[in-house]
């Protein structure tokens, strides 16, 4: 996700307020929301996914079962092309990128 400056400190607000009103056990796409919903439209551009296969990749077993279950959805849903861009071109051996760090990555083709 790319946001600009401005939206960056937006969220970072919003996250204070939610701080500062004892709301710690609610999860960072709450201040996104109320970012998002306080802007003007067109700010934020969105894709209808619906009936897209997909999920949230946070940790090692996300990823796993993305290559279990998502990946092989996928070449249903998209025929022409399917998982083509998660397969290496020798061997077809799922390619998914391999980064450890914390931030999400949803996994649907565009």
């Amino acid at each position: 996700m790319k946001l600009s400056p401005p939206i960056a400190r937006a969220i970072g607000e919003a996250t204070e307020r939610l701080v500062d009103e004892g709301r710690v056990d609610v999860t960072y796409e709450v201040a996104m929301r109320d970012v998002m919903v306080s802007e003007p439209v067109g700010t934020f551009g969105v894709e209808d996914i619906s009936g897209i296969p997909w999920i949230e990749i946070d940790f090692p077993s996300d990823l796993l079962r993305a290559e279990q279950h998502i990946l092989p959805r996928l070449s249903e849903t998209f025929p022409e092309s399917g998982a083509a861009w998660f397969s290496h071109s020798q061997g077809g051996d799922t390619a998914w990128p391999r980064n450890t760090g914390s931030a999400s990555t949803s996994a649907a083709p565009r």
